[in-house]
């Protein structure tokens, strides 16, 4: 038989030295809080003080070679004993170990959980501030496979860079849509168009209090004090990283680009200094797109577009161009995070594709 704690301040009659059937239709549970202090959680349901709770608790065989996942049972008849003890000050005696091989109910996992995402989460914006040291400004790349196994996945990171914001740092993610918003579907809803590159940029895309400039194919998320600042000019450009784009305010800034786990392909910021040069490869036909701002305004306006048919992308080769102060490394979680201070970046690429135009890319 599996015996499980008494309670100090309950009567025995209240803790049942049997295992608890699922299903009985008299049986009720209340449990130990999963922080480990042996509080019994409990909830009131109705005037009659009935007390029950979802979560289950591990406790061991006497043969103490495993433990098991149960719970401390209760019937009707218990309820006038239960109800004439200090629920909240019955203890029990110590937990063992979290670890345990059996499936815990929602509750119990559901709090587990988001203490496991809270965990990350602060490893994440430590991670990053450690990496940014005293910038207040940062576009971020990122890869969230690279990151190995995120609790909570891109929800979690996303609230790390929230937390970032609170700190006084301005975040800029990407919020790409040229898969969605194309010559044959020339539509942008700046507020329901998703993003095309990866799942933290879409997530942190819908996330309260981030906007969102405006441009059909390559508009920028940001959150922090700059937001409104960097995002307000964009509709202003013809072209996808023009004069008036987040990304030429980044450069003005001073800001870093920070790879999360992508390496150092995916950088955007380089179309700005490929529509200085104007290299073959790099502009496609004028498209005329719908853009429905919010609250449902429309207006169409005529865009030029990349193209890049035909060459594939090399902006990793910057890193050979750049000095040891102006690009660096670290880790968040299991990826491989590079920083680039982006004046630097912006300044060393512009001198390397006047004195060669495909310096950049390869033919496919």
């Amino acid at each position: 038989m599996v015996r499980t704690g008494r309670a100090k301040t309950c009567p025995a009659s209240v803790v049942q030295d049997r295992e608890p059937v699922l299903g009985e239709q008299d049986q009720e549970t209340f449990t130990v809080c999963r922080d480990k202090s042996t509080l019994i959680r409990h909830s009131e349901l109705d005037s009659e003080s009935r007390f029950c709770s979802e979560e289950w608790i591990p406790y061991r065989s006497p043969e103490f070679d495993h433990i098991r996942t149960g719970y401390y049972g209760m019937t009707r008849n218990s309820r006038s004993l239960l109800s004439a003890a200090n629920v909240s000050t019955m203890m029990l005696f110590p937990l063992l170990p979290a670890t345990y091989n059996a499936q815990p109910t929602t509750a119990l996992e559901g709090a587990k959980r988001r203490d496991e995402m809270f965990d990350v989460q602060l490893k994440i914006e430590d991670s990053i501030v450690h990496l940014i040291g005293n910038s207040k400004l940062i576009l971020i790349h990122s890869s969230l496979s690279s990151m190995g196994f995120v609790q909570g996945g891109a929800e979690t990171v996303v609230e790390a860079l929230r937390s970032l914001s609170k700190r006084g740092i301005t975040v800029m993610m990407p919020a790409l849509s040229y898969e969605f918003v194309t010559p044959l579907n020339p539509i942008f809803d700046h507020e329901k168009t998703p993003s095309n590159v990866g799942a933290i940029s879409e997530t942190f895309r819908r996330s309260p209090g981030v906007e969102r400039s405006v441009h059909p194919t390559h508009s920028v998320c940001v959150i922090g004090p700059l937001a409104e600042e960097l995002t307000a000019e964009h509709h202003m450009d013809r072209t996808p990283v023009g004069l008036y784009s987040p990304f030429r305010k980044l450069v003005e800034r001073d800001g870093l680009v920070l790879f999360l786990g992508c390496g150092l392909r995916p950088n955007t910021l380089m179309h700005g200094v490929e529509e200085i040069v104007e290299p073959p490869y790099l502009f496609g036909p004028d498209v005329e797109y719908s853009i429905i701002l919010r609250g449902g305004l429309e207006y169409r306006r005529s865009y030029l577009t990349h193209d890049f048919k035909g060459y594939a992308q090399r902006y990793d080769r910057i890193a050979s161009l750049l000095g040891e102060g102006d690009l660096w490394k670290g880790r968040v979680l299991e990826a491989e995070t590079f920083v680039l201070r982006a004046e630097a970046l912006w300044s060393a690429a512009l001198e390397e594709l006047r004195r060669d135009e495909f310096a950049f890319v390869d033919r496919e």
